[in-house]
This record gives structure tokens, C-alpha cells and sequence, in this order.
């Protein structure tokens, strides 16, 4: 059991994960991470509890309004930092993601990805497999302007490959936050939103909503079983398990 939480704001988000951590800090206090997009990708991770791990030393460079963020219970892995998460790839664009759950063809996956898609997973952590499955199932080209088909097929391409319980929060740079949930909807998460004054919506994801209730997002809704959601476009769509094809898309407003 992992912890997860993603927020897609108006303003710097970091604050907003550094407390949400300390809400879902009973679901793993093996090591802990955050990753917030802003000019750049920027990423803190390390070992222990999340008081041991942040400091304001280490959350002022997090400057961005969009990020995600992690408490392990290791379930992989030996433990050691390099399996902390989010993780990170540059390509395409720079993606960090997170996960709660277990992949239960872990070892299979990462020999695949190395012989065809040519992509290296360094770690002994299921969450990095994932997150270079879906790296792989993005189109190369700039398709920004139009992301959220392009993002549900890659999501298609995991459901598709990526066996096991799991549910996930990704960043892609200039781009937005992204959430989903396996095809069994074994690992839950859910969706919260708030409305500032100015009018002005934002958004935060988590494995649980005390998250939300401690920082004021109303709940809107649990992310469906096989489907994901792109909050910045209020957009959802449901995946056939099998396929990974969209079954069915709907505005969320």
C-alpha cells in the first residue's frame, strides 16, 4: 500500500503536496517524493518519513502549478532510494509519474521494454516499468495542442500490457496532470476540485479524500474503473481492459 496525491493548480502546488503527504503518511513511511512542474521538471525524493525528507531547504526550489507526489510501502524492489518515487523520463516532453499498486509481470515488462520499445528501466520498482510503458505509447511529434486523445490511447497501450493492481498520477510538462485506475479498479483514487475566488478551478487527485478534505478540495467524484481522467481538460474516457481502446468519452462538466 502506496500513497498518491496530484494537484493541478493556479499557483505553486507544493505546499498543498507537502501537507497532503503528511495526510496519507500511514500508507507508507518507507521513503517519500514529490515532482512539480513549472520552467522545469523538478524532483525530491528520499528515504524515511516525510518529516525526514523535506525541509524548506528542500521544497523552495519546487516551484510550479502542477505536480504529484508519493509515500512508499515497498511491495518491489530492495528498498534502496533509486526505487523512491515519482519517477522521471525526458521523453516525450518529461513526464514524472507515481503509482500505488503492484505489477505482477514486473520482470517480463522490463525485459520487453529493453528488446522493443529500447527503453531502459533502472530500477527494481514497478512504477518506472509503467511509467516507460506509457512514455512509449505517446506519438512522437508535438501534439500539445490536442493531448487528451493522444493521452487516453497511451493509457489504452498500459492497460493493455501492465498486469496487476494500480492506480496512477503523471505530469507531462506543458501539458497538464493525468490519473488512472487498472481495469479491476483494485487500488482506488479520487478526484477533488475547488473554486477560488477568482472563478478559477483547480484540481487535486489522491489515493484517499482525507487528502481533499485537508485541503479543501471538494470530492467530486472516485476515477471509474478502467478509465482515465485529465482534469485540466475536464475530461474522462473509459478503456476496454482488453484492447485498451476507448469504450466511451464524456465532458465531466
Amino acid at each position: 500500500m502506496c500513497g498518491i496525491i496530484g494537484i493541478l493548480g493556479e499557483g505553486p502546488v507544493v505546499a498543498d503536496l507537502y501537507e497532503g503527504l503528511h495526510a496519507i503518511q500511514h500508507r507508507g513511511q518507507d521513503a517519500a517524493g514529490i515532482a512539480v512542474f513549472g520552467d522545469k521538471m523538478r524532483v525530491k525524493k528520499g528515504l524515511g518519513l516525510v518529516n525526514d525528507i523535506f525541509h524548506e531547504a528542500d521544497l523552495a526550489p519546487l516551484v510550479g502549478n502542477v505536480g504529484i507526489a508519493h509515500v512508499r510501502y515497498p511491495t518491489v524492489g530492495c528498498g534502496d532510494v533509486e526505487d523512491a518515487q515519482p519517477f522521471y523520463t525526458n521523453s516525450p516532453f518529461g513526464i514524472s509519474l507515481a503509482h500505488n499498486g503492484n505489477v505482477t509481470n514486473f520482470r517480463e515488462l522490463r525485459a520487453e521494454l529493453a528488446s522493443r520499445d529500447l527503453r531502459q528501466v533502472n530500477s527494481a520498482c514497478d512504477a518506472e516499468a509503467i511509467l516507460n510503458v506509457f512514455a512509449s505509447g505517446l506519438p512522437t511529434g508535438d501534439w500539445r495542442t490536442e493531448p487528451s486523445e493522444q493521452i487516453f490511447a497511451a493509457v489504452g497501450e498500459v492497460f493493455r500490457r501492465v498486469k496487476g493492481s494500480y492506480s496512477v498520477v503523471a505530469v507531462i510538462a506543458n501539458v497538464g496532470l493525468v490519473g488512472f485506475r487498472d481495469p479491476f479498479g483494485i487500488k482506488p483514487l479520487v478526484l477533488g476540485e475547488r473554486t477560488l475566488p477568482s472563478g478559477r478551478t483547480e484540481y487535486c487527485l489522491a489515493s484517499e479524500s482525507v487528502v481533499l478534505d485537508m485541503l479543501e478540495f471538494p470530492v467530486r467524484r472516485n476515477v471509474k474503473i478502467a478509465s482515465a481522467c485529465r482534469p485540466h481538460a475536464i475530461a474522462s474516457a473509459r478503456l476496454s481492459p482488453k484492447s485498451g481502446r476507448r469504450r466511451a468519452s464524456r465532458s465531466t462538466r
